[in-house]
């Protein structure tokens, strides 16, 4: 017996890799669902300015709903992290409320939720379906979904 480095999989090409995998499965089970109540757009781009100059956002989903007074920004990530968190709140938000001129909510879809990553958000929801992500009135909502 002797210790490997690494297992081959558990490279961060491998990781990445999984995780755009993850991300294009996602976004076919939720283009159905969001679809009928609106249009999702995948990876829609904002060019934003810091002052210094001018950059680019990609949030991985934006669902704009006609029929309500908001829009919904999705962020897909295998696992449930503190940065998931941070994208859709600090850049994305900001960044898509200006430019939509439209109220915001927010959706973190993910494979492996841990309760342990503790978040700024006062409330947080799990959803069991993804379009109760309409009627939630939490700043902040998570939809585990495993393809199953």
């Amino acid at each position: 017996m002797d210790m490997a480095r690494r297992h081959p999989d558990h490279t961060p090409i491998n990781r990445f890799k999984d995780g755009l995998r993850y991300e294009r499965r996602v976004l076919g089970h939720l283009k159905p669902v969001f679809n009928e109540i609106g249009t999702l757009v995948v990876e829609p781009c904002f060019r934003f300015s810091n002052g210094h100059r001018s950059r680019f956002c990609f949030p991985d989903a934006l669902v704009t709903l006609p029929n309500h007074a908001f829009d919904l920004l999705i962020e897909i990530k295998t696992r449930h992290t503190y940065d998931a968190w941070w994208q859709l709140r600090h850049l994305y938000y900001p960044v898509v409320g200006k430019a939509l001129g439209r109220e915001l909510k927010l959706l973190e879809v993910t494979r492996a939720y841990d309760p342990g990553v503790r978040l700024p958000e006062e409330e947080t929801r799990i959803l069991s379906e993804a379009q109760d992500v309409v009627g939630s009135n939490a700043p902040y909502n998570i939809y585990i979904w495993t393809g199953r």
